[in-house]
């Protein structure tokens, strides 16, 4: 890595390492938490969520299912006579979790309920927080431009910039590097 890389990351570190960006930080880590506990209950039951799946859907996830079935077959070379084994196998056990699925899901259900109530609450203490936060930044900020030189200031917004475009990428899949 290069000195002017090294110092450039060190900077943006120093910017967003402030006690506010830390709190910042954490109610963002605890949303990003609750939108991946939502998903994952969601994942597994979002069409029974408001009742039993139309028609339709159930039949677009049996061809789903079918699809993921054939090209596993194709990939493990399953023979026309393991198939029909693994189809009586499959057979037996589908009432099994079946049964445990309607035995759990209005558990489920009412844990995913709670769980978007949270999330709701957590949108508004996080909302709370940035407008209760924007003033003191804003008297911050104000201080630390009258410190600061042009030559400083125009480098700081530089380097923000690129921790921009960066996480934009990242969010995008793809990799990103700080200019040097």
């Amino acid at each position: 890595m290069s000195p002017s890389l090294k110092d450039a990351r060190l900077k943006i570190d120093l910017l967003t390492k402030s006690p506010l960006s830390r709190a910042t930080n954490r109610v963002a880590a605890i949303m990003l938490a609750a939108f991946a506990l939502i998903a994952f209950a969601l994942s597994g039951s979002a069409a029974r969520a408001q009742g039993q799946p139309t028609a339709a859907q159930m039949a677009q996830m049996q061809q789903m299912q079918a699809q993921r079935e054939q090209a596993l077959q194709k990939e493990l070379g399953i023979t026309a006579a393991q198939k029909t084994k693994l189809d009586a196998v499959n057979k037996k056990y589908a009432p099994k979790l079946m049964a445990l699925q309607k035995k759990y899901q209005p558990q489920a259900q009412q844990l995913q309920k709670q769980m978007l109530d949270l999330q709701k609450q957590m949108q508004a203490l996080n909302a709370k927080v940035g407008t209760e936060a924007q003033p003191i930044m804003q008297a911050r900020q104000k201080e630390v431009d009258a410190v600061l030189t042009a030559q400083q200031k125009a480098k700081i917004k530089q380097m923000q910039d690129a921790q921009m475009q960066m996480m934009r990428q990242q969010q995008m899949g793809g990799a990103a590097t700080l200019p040097h």
